[in-house]
């Protein structure tokens, strides 16, 4: 037996036999194994001490006691061990130097063997006591055939967060994840869409003209009249070039003029009215987050001033969904370093996964990434990351 105070190394020794004679020559190698730290979301706690027998309950917690004994293990790699199940974040996960490993002591956070392991950023959202909708003013809203089929629930006491007004009136987005901070719902894995009009992924419409550099005139079609008191909604599209996608704020719809005003940046790379004539104008777009279009099983609209949800759900649609709600980087490593992911799913978050700045030696393998409202990783002055037999799935 070694005990821990001897190093790793290759040590000459002597055996002696019971008459006290000795021989000499042998070698013996000396390791050591890894110090595993156990977590566990359901049967956890973050004052336990991280033994099998009491393990953590976040990752967070998991951070917090590598940084108090990594210093106590030398020349031992630190694995933290996350026991099957989904691990809610409330708050993204801030690693740093002093949670750093070295090149002899790496810090590796893994899946137990063989198990499932989420991040979430969601908040379960139980709909068994949603009603239909008896509000007038809300009825009149909605189309005639669908009135006895959207149910109403307040979700403010299930969803403790609160929605920025930056994160509501956001104006534009420039990439592929079109509705980035806007919450998003799911039953199980399935994405519930957003109200919208025309209904369909990637399925728009186009606007006859610019009416101004912030407004356009759309095409002969009813449905846009009936959003004159509609609020929170907003116009997304390939509105000047097909390769930019950019969105927008409404501020008036004008049935007379069927015409259309949006809230615009103070930038002219942006007016509808201002292209060149090179440059080639989609005028594709479509509406989002519109109580008035809801008319599909699946689709809702969750009013942010009183926290009511309206949903159309489906025949077989589940009493249990869930809520995106975070709305910072998962985790985020800042100038740490020798630290590694393994076997994790990421997912429902409306930003990023991993962000790793000015770190280096960073690994993430057999991950899962899925559901996100941005980039699964993202990397600034990162020196040796390694990103290997992972899964990525685009948000739709």
């Amino acid at each position: 037996t070694v005990g821990d105070d001897v190093a790793p190394g290759i040590y000459d020794i002597v055996v002696s036999s019971a008459a006290n004679d000795f021989v000499s020559g042998y070698e013996i190698t000396v390791s050591r194994s890894d110090y595993i730290i156990y977590v566990d979301a359901k049967n956890g706690n973050d004052l336990n001490s991280g033994m099998k027998e009491e393990p953590l309950a976040t990752l967070a917690g998991a951070k917090n006691k590598v940084r108090s004994i990594k210093n106590l293990y030398k020349d031992r790699n630190i694995t933290v061990k996350f026991a099957e199940g989904t691990y809610r974040f409330a708050a993204g996960v801030v690693f740093d130097s002093q949670d750093s490993g070295t090149e002899s002591e790496k810090i590796k956070y893994t899946a137990a063997p063989g198990v499932r392991v989420e991040f979430s950023g969601a908040v379960d959202i139980d709909i068994s006591n949603a009603e239909k909708v008896t509000d007038e003013a809300i009825l009149s809203k909605l189309y005639p055939e669908v009135r006895d089929k959207v149910v109403c629930v307040n979700i403010a006491s299930q969803f403790p967060y609160a929605l920025k007004n930056e994160e509501k009136h956001t104006v534009l987005t420039e990439h592929i994840y079109k509705n980035r901070e806007n919450v998003e719902l799911f039953d199980g894995d399935v994405r519930r869409p957003l109200a919208e009009w025309p209904n369909g992924e990637d399925n728009y419409v186009r606007y006859t003209e610019a009416a101004s550099d912030n407004s356009f005139i759309y095409a002969d079609s009813e449905i846009p009249s009936r959003w004159t008191n509609a609020k929170d909604f907003w116009i997304g599209g390939y509105l000047t070039w097909d390769y930019r996608y950019t969105r927008h704020f409404v501020t008036s719809v004008n049935p007379s003029e069927k015409k259309i005003t949006l809230e615009m940046p103070e930038s002219s790379a942006y007016y509808l009215g201002q292209q060149a004539s090179w440059q080639k104008i989609s005028q594709r777009w479509k509406a989002y987050n519109l109580l008035e279009e809801i008319d599909v099983p699946g689709e809702w609209y969750l009013d942010r001033d009183t926290m009511n949800l309206y949903y159309y759900k489906p025949k077989n649609g589940s009493n249990k969904l869930e809520m995106s709600a975070l709305y910072h980087n998962m985790i985020e490593l800042n100038n740490a370093s020798y630290i590694g992911f393994d076997g994790i799913t990421f997912t429902k978050s409306r930003t990023r996964a991993i962000v790793s700045i000015d770190s280096r030696d960073i690994d993430i393998t057999n991950c899962t990434f899925t559901n996100l409202g941005s980039d699964a990783v993202y990397t600034t002055g990162t020196k040796l990351a390694e990103t290997d037999k992972n899964y990525w799935q685009r948000q739709r």
